[in-house]
This record gives structure tokens, sequence and C-alpha cells, in this order.
């Protein structure tokens, strides 16, 4: 298994080094055995591949629930030696549609017959209330328990109004927020002083925990103009104009087909030819859902573009009308804010020309994003909306400027004793900046960028490390010309993204 180590066997039928996982169940699963899981519908198991980089978050958690042993909590009667059920795991060498796989994993895992059950004096409220003690503290393992035996994540507390997920982000616990965030937490909803999970991690000063949110509020957004930017789009097809609540589920369900042909491409079969059935759905949105399996993928892509920009104008107009004058807290930056590129440029001068120091970094330019224009002519590319983790990644630029700043004015002073710790923090806050970089999206340039941009920040700390020469001028040098190394590099990963290109080549084309 690449780069994730963690179980040796497959949860389902004990096959060695298994290289697929479900983030909602919590298991490592074999090829064969994620087929099937597939076919239950990405609605229930949420399958990832290990080969891929993970999230770190997800990666993290995923090892904690491996190293824990959730499987003992899904298969906790087969492990009684009492149990007489008579049913049979499934041997690694059974085919994908062998009975005895597809059986096994029904049973485990849908009709939940090896599970731990709870008293049969417990009450909704009661196991509801144990969640909300639990993900205070990094039981991971007993929250995910709780969570399939039928705990709710968005139940709200009847005298606090609080969720399970202020509690998480209250006590500080990443790994639970994930967790919660991975099946189906809001972070939009207010608690009884009217602060949402995003506004406590904002008062705490847990950026990390801010972005763990957003990221998963812009996840749909994010992942289907990911695919439309990799895609050619029709420019000639009509205009939707759809209600908000069938613009919302037709969006969900463009993200369930992009992520069924991104899995069956990295299975390499085409075993599940369309969305499985989801019997929380009527059979019109099943049909409806089925039958995007029909389109190409430029057709596909189209449908996306027109869809996500609809989204977009609503958003910007709905978050218009709610904005207050002053608000108790700084917005959080989404898919309707746009953030000026000055602190990349402003980074990147020659090193020749390092003499007077940069001005301080300009404090972030907003501006509302404008609803889509009509479709440009043929020899134009068609305008991109930039991804909604996009304005988080400027803002980290902006703290790279000022610890790129800080460096600078101790390399004038030839203040040698703080170059590492400074360097060190550049470094994090690189690392930190590509966190926000969903693994899933398909930019090779821009998982380039960022990798030669890490690279750069951990020759940054590797150099300064080495600094043993008693040339304090010549160390200065060194110094300032690693870290315009690392602007560069930022400058280079932030304007490497779609919109930027395509806003550039647009420009070109109209002079």
């Amino acid at each position: 298994m690449s780069g994730v180590k963690l179980a040796d066997l497959c949860a389902d039928c004990c096959a060695a080094d298994p290289g697929w996982a479900s983030l909602s169940l919590g298991v490592l699963l074999c090829s064969r055995c994620a087929l099937v899981h597939l076919e239950l519908g990405r609605h229930f198991p949420q399958i990832v591949c290990l080969d891929k980089k993970l999230p770190p978050r997800q990666r993290e958690l995923l090892e904690v629930l491996s190293t824990r042993n959730i499987n003992s909590v899904w298969e906790h009667y087969l492990l009684d030696s009492n149990y007489t059920g008579g049913c049979r795991k499934p041997s690694p060498h059974d085919q994908n549609r062998h009975p005895t796989r597809s059986a096994f994993i029904e049973a485990k895992y849908i009709m939940l017959n090896f599970m731990e059950r709870l008293p049969h004096d417990a009450t909704e409220l009661q196991t509801n209330l144990r969640l909300m003690n639990t993900v205070r503290s990094n039981d991971v393992e007993e929250s995910l328990k709780l969570i399939l035996q039928g705990a709710d994540v968005r139940f709200v507390h009847p005298e606090t109004q609080s969720t399970s997920l202020h509690n998480a982000v209250l006590a500080e616990q990443p790994l639970q927020v994930e967790l919660l965030l991975i099946h189906g937490a809001d972070p939009r909803n207010q608690d009884g002083n009217g602060y949402t999970a995003l506004d406590v991690a904002k008062a705490a000063g847990r950026s990390d925990l801010v972005a763990q949110m957003s990221s998963a509020l812009n996840q749909v957004a994010d992942r289907l103009q990911a695919f439309a930017a990799s895609s050619e789009i029709n420019q000639n097809a009509p205009t939707l104009n759809l209600s908000d609540d069938v613009l919302a589920e037709l969006c969900r369900d463009l993200y369930d087909e992009v992520e069924r042909r991104d899995l069956l491409k990295q299975m390499g079969c085409d075993d599940v030819p369309f969305l499985p059935v989801n019997k929380a759905f009527s059979s019109v949105r099943n049909q409806s859902r089925q039958k995007l399996a029909r389109l190409s993928k430029q057709e596909l892509a189209t449908l996306i573009t027109f869809c996500v920009g609809q989204e977009t104008a609503k958003s910007r107009v709905t978050h218009e009308d709610d904005d207050d004058d002053e608000p108790l807290y700084d917005s959080v930056c989404g898919d309707d804010d746009v953030i000026s590129q000055a602190p990349a440029e402003l980074l990147v001068e020659s090193p020749a020309q390092a003499a007077p120091l940069p001005p301080p970094p300009l404090p972030p330019v907003t501006a509302p994003v404008q609803a889509l224009p009509p479709p440009p002519p043929p020899t134009s590319p068609p305008p991109l909306q930039p991804p909604g983790f996009y304005p988080n990644l400027l803002i980290k630029t902006e703290e790279i400027t000022k610890h790129t700043h800080n460096l600078l004015l101790a390399a004038q002073s030839q203040n040698d004793n703080c170059y590492l710790s400074i360097c060190k923090q550049i470094r994090g806050s690189v690392i930190e900046m590509s966190y926000l970089l969903p693994q899933s999206y398909p930019d090779v340039s821009c998982k380039t960028a960022l990798q030669e941009l890490l690279n750069s920040a951990n020759h940054l700390v590797e150099s300064c490390e080495q600094l043993l020469g008693t040339d304090k001028a010549e160390n200065a040098k060194s110094i300032i010309k690693y870290a315009y190394n690392v602007a560069r590099g930022v400058k280079t990963f932030v304007t490497s993204f779609p919109h930027v290109r395509n806003s550039q080549l647009t420009a070109q084309l109209s002079a």
C-alpha cells in the first residue's frame, strides 16, 4: 500500500495489502470488496483510493481507526465464539460478484447483523447526548460507533442549541471534526448565541479547523469546477433556470456522478455503469441520476458549468441580502470572495534588488463575484470561477509574505540567531497552504507547482541549518536567495490555477 501505513488486511475478506478505504465506515478494503461497496452507492461507503495522496486529516483518521481496530465494532458478534449466525466471511480469492462476498458486505454494513446493539432502554436523546460528550475527547472510535448506532451528527442540544461540531471545535479535536464532517455535520448551524462552529474556530484562532470546515463546505463546488476546468464545454448549450432546491439536488447528483467516473477509472473497470439507487430518493430522482451516465464528458462539463454558475450567482445575492454593516466576525472566505493577488506579486523580486526592504503586506481586497457573463465568442476560452479554497490560499500567501518580510529584516541586520525560527515559520505556512489544495483537484500544473514550493521551503530550512560559516554577510545573502526561491514558488503556485491562466489568455486574445 503506497504512502499509508495502516492495517495489513482487508476488513471484509482479509486480503493482504488493501489499497482502498471507506471514509464513512472507517475500514480498509481490497479492490474487489471496494467495488462491491461502490455498487451500494457513493452515499453509503464514500470509497477513496489509498494510492492517491489523502488529505492529512483523513489519512490520520483512517490510521487511528485502523490502529484501534474499528473492524471489531463492525464484527462484534462474529468475534464471539458462541455466535451461531452461520454467515461466512468471503475469501480473498472470491470473485467481485461472488454471492458470499456481496451477501456478507450487505449483512455487515447494511443490515448491521454483526454490530453490537444499543441497550433496549437507550433512547435517541441519550445516544445523541453521548455523542456530544464523546467528541470532546480523542476517542474517534467511540464516536464512530455511536454514529453507526444511530446518533445524529446534526442533533441540536435542547438547552444550548449547540451541536456536536460546536463541542468538537471548542475541545480542539480536529479528528472528531473530520469524522463529523464526513457524516454530514454542517459548520453553518448556529448555537443559542448565534455562533456557528466556524465562528468558534475563528475566535479560538484555529485556522486549521477553519480551513478544514471551509473545505468541507466547498467540497461539491470545488470538485465540480475542477472537473469542468479539465474539460471542453459547449458554449451554445441552453441556459438553465432552476429552483434553489432542484439546483442543490442536481449539484449533489453531478458530484456523485463525477466521483463514480473517477473511481471506476482508478479501478480500471466499468462494473458500475450508473449511479446505484438511493432508497432515500424518489424514483424520479434516481432515474435522473442514472441518466447522467449517458452524458459525454463534454456534455457533463457543460451542465456542471451552468449549474455551478447559477449556484454562485444565487449565493452572491443571498450573501449581499444577509450582509450586516458591523459583523461580529470576519467573513470566512468561500466561493463568493476573490482576493487580490498582490501579495504574491509583492514577494517576487530579484535578489539583486533586495537591499530596499519590501513594504508591509497589504490587507486583502475583496470584491463580489459577478454573475456569469454571456458565453464569449468561440475564439475566447470560457470564463472560469476560482475554486472555493483559492481565497484561503491567498490568505496563506499573505502569511508567508509577513514571515519573509521578517526574515529580510533579520538578514539586513545580520541577526542570524533568529534565521532558523523564521525559516521554520515559512515552511510551516507553506505546509498548511498545501493542506488547502484538495487531493482530488485534477490540474497537474497546480500539483507540480505545489511540490516545487514545498521543496523550496524544505531547502530553505535545511540550508539555514547548515550555515556554519562565520561570515554573517555571506550568510545573509544566502538566506535572502533561498527566501526568494520560496517567494517565486508561491507566485508560480497561486497563478497556476486554470481560472488565472484562462483570464490571462482571454486578455491576450482581447489585446
